[in-house]
Protein backbone atom coordinates (compact mmCIF):
# COMPACT_ATOMS: atom_id res chain seq x y z
CA UNK A 1 0.00 0.00 0.00
CA UNK A 2 2.85 2.39 0.78
CA UNK A 3 4.48 1.83 -2.62
CA UNK A 4 1.16 2.54 -4.35
CA UNK A 5 0.67 5.73 -2.33
CA UNK A 6 4.24 6.81 -3.16
CA UNK A 7 3.56 6.26 -6.86
CA UNK A 8 0.37 8.34 -6.71
CA UNK A 9 2.34 11.12 -4.98
CA UNK A 10 5.00 10.97 -7.74
CA UNK A 11 2.27 11.06 -10.38
CA UNK A 12 0.66 14.11 -8.76
CA UNK A 13 4.03 15.83 -8.64
CA UNK A 14 4.73 15.10 -12.33
CA UNK A 15 1.27 16.45 -13.25
CA UNK A 16 1.72 19.64 -11.23
CA UNK A 17 5.22 20.21 -12.66
CA UNK A 18 3.76 20.10 -16.19
CA UNK A 19 1.26 22.90 -15.45
CA UNK A 20 1.64 26.49 -16.61
CA UNK A 21 -0.39 29.55 -15.68
CA UNK A 22 -2.87 28.49 -18.40
CA UNK A 23 -3.62 25.12 -16.77
CA UNK A 24 -5.17 24.30 -13.42
CA UNK A 25 -5.01 21.11 -11.37
CA UNK A 26 -8.56 20.53 -10.12
CA UNK A 27 -8.52 17.14 -8.45
CA UNK A 28 -6.97 13.71 -8.23
CA UNK A 29 -9.29 10.73 -8.05
CA UNK A 30 -7.36 7.55 -7.37
CA UNK A 31 -4.66 7.41 -10.01
CA UNK A 32 -6.37 9.95 -12.29
CA UNK A 33 -5.88 13.71 -12.46
CA UNK A 34 -8.42 16.30 -13.56
CA UNK A 35 -6.76 19.31 -15.19
CA UNK A 36 -8.46 22.26 -16.90
CA UNK A 37 -6.68 24.31 -19.58
CA UNK A 38 -7.79 27.66 -20.94
CA UNK A 39 -7.80 26.68 -24.64
CA UNK A 40 -7.37 23.45 -26.64
CA UNK A 41 -3.84 24.55 -27.62
CA UNK A 42 -2.97 24.88 -23.92
CA UNK A 43 -4.28 21.38 -23.24
CA UNK A 44 -2.17 19.96 -26.08
CA UNK A 45 0.94 21.66 -24.72
CA UNK A 46 0.20 20.47 -21.19
CA UNK A 47 -0.39 16.86 -22.16
CA UNK A 48 2.76 16.85 -24.31
CA UNK A 49 4.83 18.13 -21.39
CA UNK A 50 3.20 15.63 -19.05
CA UNK A 51 3.69 12.56 -21.25
CA UNK A 52 7.28 13.45 -22.06
CA UNK A 53 8.07 14.03 -18.38
CA UNK A 54 6.45 10.72 -17.42
CA UNK A 55 8.55 8.66 -19.84
CA UNK A 56 11.67 10.15 -18.21
CA UNK A 57 10.58 8.96 -14.74
CA UNK A 58 12.17 5.65 -13.72
CA UNK A 59 9.73 2.77 -13.12
CA UNK A 60 6.74 4.94 -13.94
CA UNK A 61 3.60 3.39 -15.44
CA UNK A 62 2.38 4.35 -18.90
CA UNK A 63 -0.03 7.28 -18.80
CA UNK A 64 -3.30 7.54 -20.70
CA UNK A 65 -5.35 10.65 -21.27
CA UNK A 66 -8.57 11.94 -22.74
CA UNK A 67 -8.97 15.54 -23.89
CA UNK A 68 -12.11 17.47 -24.73
CA UNK A 69 -12.80 21.18 -24.85
CA UNK A 70 -16.06 23.01 -24.31
CA UNK A 71 -18.14 25.05 -21.90
CA UNK A 72 -18.48 23.91 -18.28
CA UNK A 73 -19.96 25.34 -15.12
CA UNK A 74 -17.32 26.29 -12.55
CA UNK A 75 -18.52 26.31 -8.97
CA UNK A 76 -16.00 26.59 -6.19
CA UNK A 77 -13.03 24.50 -7.20
CA UNK A 78 -15.11 22.08 -9.29
CA UNK A 79 -16.49 21.91 -12.81
CA UNK A 80 -19.81 20.44 -13.92
CA UNK A 81 -21.71 19.69 -17.10
CA UNK A 82 -21.81 17.66 -20.27
CA UNK A 83 -18.28 18.78 -21.25
CA UNK A 84 -16.84 17.19 -18.11
CA UNK A 85 -18.84 14.00 -18.62
CA UNK A 86 -17.69 13.74 -22.23
CA UNK A 87 -14.05 14.31 -21.25
CA UNK A 88 -14.31 11.40 -18.78
CA UNK A 89 -15.81 9.14 -21.46
CA UNK A 90 -13.03 10.10 -23.89
CA UNK A 91 -10.39 9.35 -21.25
CA UNK A 92 -11.89 5.90 -20.74
CA UNK A 93 -11.13 5.12 -24.41
CA UNK A 94 -7.37 5.67 -24.05
CA UNK A 95 -4.86 2.88 -23.57
CA UNK A 96 -1.35 3.04 -22.12
CA UNK A 97 0.82 5.83 -23.59
CA UNK A 98 -2.18 7.04 -25.58
CA UNK A 99 -3.90 10.41 -25.77
CA UNK A 100 -7.45 10.36 -27.16
CA UNK A 101 -9.18 13.62 -28.01
CA UNK A 102 -12.23 15.16 -29.63
CA UNK A 103 -12.12 17.26 -32.79
CA UNK A 104 -11.30 20.72 -31.33
CA UNK A 105 -8.31 19.35 -29.46
CA UNK A 106 -7.21 17.30 -32.48
CA UNK A 107 -7.27 20.48 -34.59
CA UNK A 108 -5.10 22.23 -32.00
CA UNK A 109 -2.66 19.31 -32.10
CA UNK A 110 -2.44 19.51 -35.89
CA UNK A 111 -1.63 23.23 -35.61
CA UNK A 112 1.28 22.18 -33.36
CA UNK A 113 2.37 19.65 -36.01
CA UNK A 114 1.52 16.70 -33.80
CA UNK A 115 0.55 13.54 -35.65
CA UNK A 116 -3.21 12.98 -35.36
CA UNK A 117 -5.08 9.85 -36.39
CA UNK A 118 -8.86 9.46 -36.51
CA UNK A 119 -10.41 6.56 -34.62
CA UNK A 120 -13.71 7.25 -36.38
CA UNK A 121 -17.08 7.64 -34.72
CA UNK A 122 -17.15 5.98 -31.31
CA UNK A 123 -20.22 5.20 -29.20
CA UNK A 124 -19.55 6.44 -25.66
CA UNK A 125 -21.43 5.39 -22.54
CA UNK A 126 -24.27 7.79 -21.65
CA UNK A 127 -23.63 9.94 -24.75
CA UNK A 128 -26.53 9.98 -27.19
CA UNK A 129 -24.65 10.28 -30.49
CA UNK A 130 -21.32 8.71 -31.49
CA UNK A 131 -18.36 11.10 -31.23
CA UNK A 132 -15.40 11.26 -33.60
CA UNK A 133 -12.24 10.57 -31.63
CA UNK A 134 -8.57 10.99 -32.51
CA UNK A 135 -5.26 9.79 -31.13
CA UNK A 136 -2.51 12.37 -30.64
CA UNK A 137 1.09 11.20 -30.90
CA UNK A 138 2.47 13.58 -28.27
CA UNK A 139 5.48 11.40 -27.44
CA UNK A 140 6.94 12.14 -30.88
CA UNK A 141 7.08 15.89 -30.18
CA UNK A 142 9.47 17.89 -28.06
CA UNK A 143 8.08 19.33 -24.87
CA UNK A 144 6.23 22.64 -25.16
CA UNK A 145 7.16 25.45 -22.84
Amino acid sequence: AEAAADLVDRFTSVVKNALTERDRFIDRIGDAAFVVSVQPDDAVCFITRLFNAAVEEPNFPALRAGLHHGEALERGNSYYGATINLAARVAAQAGGNQVVATVRVAEAARRREIEVESLGLVALRNVRDPVELFTLNVLAKEQFE
